[in-house]
């Protein structure tokens, strides 16, 4: 057995994964849009909910809101990646860089793993995450997902790892350092 999202997840039915007999498990506001689909995750979904999580923590809320779970996913899956300077001015453009990366609509498009995310984080914290780490424009774009096979140890350390760096870089932030 597994914990998902602290134990706090809910079952939502969706379409397509209903149709299979499934459910889609998962607090929609963190759901990359691969499990948002019922397509299987990995670690790249962990990273997304990271950046879900430093948008929240940098703009107040998260990127994606609306009236009901269902209405969430969906912009999940088709909504452009809001910048994170439209809610909160004073945050640097690195920012908003680093989110476009981070929230990426296809797994490919995002960091590669926990170390590239925490090497972009220390950059961004500096301001010197550039606009050439963004997905190009075809990345944004809907494409079919691969399934990704990682081990679950990899998911859980990665996902820690990533949360202590939320973490750290957003203390550092908000301390001015």
């Amino acid at each position: 057995a597994m914990v998902l999202d602290l134990g706090v997840a809910k079952s939502w039915a969706d379409g397509s994964a209903a149709q299979e007999g499934a459910a889609i498990t998962g607090t929609p506001a963190y759901m990359p849009p691969e499990q948002c689909k019922g397509l299987p995750t990995g670690v790249a979904a962990d990273l997304y909910a990271a950046g879900v999580m430093l948008f929240e923590m940098l703009a107040g809320h998260p990127p994606f809101t609306a009236e009901t779970p269902r209405a969430v996913m969906k912009l999940h899956i088709e909504a452009a990646i809001p910048r994170v300077t439209e809610s909160c001015p004073e945050v640097d453009g690195s920012w908003d860089h680093l989110l476009a990366k981070a929230l990426a609509k296809s797994t490919s498009d995002r960091f590669a793993d926990a170390k590239a995310f925490r090497m972009a984080l220390t950059k961004a914290s500096a301001g010197q995450f550039s606009a050439s780490a963004l997905p190009s424009v075809k990345g944004l774009e809907r494409r079919s997902l691969a399934a990704m096979s990682q081990s679950r140890t990899a998911m859980i350390v990665g996902s820690s790892l990533i949360g202590l760096l939320l973490i750290t870089a957003v203390s550092g932030l908000l301390r001015g350092d």
